[in-house]
């Protein structure tokens, strides 16, 4: 049980922070700065959505949509975390928050571009494409089982 909480300890210090980090500059520049040069958009799909009502039954509306995304990804954490922060580091504290808001935006997209093009691939309106068919169809044998160890021993 020891060694699970090193490895543990270890995946969730600096190298979660410099892979994330990496990956969301990355992800910025591939995606040319979307997050700058469309904001109007953003909004426009996101928040001018929500009064709108959904145009078939059984569907939830913009409103609903935007509540349970929000909810997922927000959670107790932050709205605790962003005080301590702020009481911690000050008001500078405040202006790295908005930067990694800002290149996190680009990991946010990320996840669900590449399940559209996973399922374009596929063809297929039964296929789901979650984070475990992207694994097993971008990642090869020995780096899907490292992935899933370190995704395993993470938690």
């Amino acid at each position: 049980m020891e060694t699970i909480t090193a490895i543990s300890d270890f995946l969730w210090g600096y190298p979660i922070i410099i892979a994330l980090l990496v990956t969301s500059v990355f992800l910025t520049f591939r995606l040319k700065f979307f997050q700058f040069r469309k904001p109007l958009y953003i909004f426009q799909q996101t928040i001018g959505q929500v009064g709108k009502k959904s145009k078939s039954t059984g569907t939830i509306t913009p409103f609903q949509t935007l509540t349970t995304a929000l909810s997922s990804t927000i959670g107790a954490a932050n709205i605790v975390g962003v005080p301590v922060a702020i009481m911690l580091g000050g008001p500078g504290a405040l202006f790295w928050m908005w930067v990694i808001a800002f290149l996190g935006m680009a990991l946010k997209f990320g996840e669900p571009h590449w399940e559209s093009i996973i399922a374009r691939k596929t063809q297929s309106a039964s296929t789901s494409a979650d984070r475990c068919t992207i694994c097993k169809m971008v990642l090869s044998g020995q780096k899907s089982v490292r992935f899933s160890l370190s995704g395993m021993l993470s938690f």
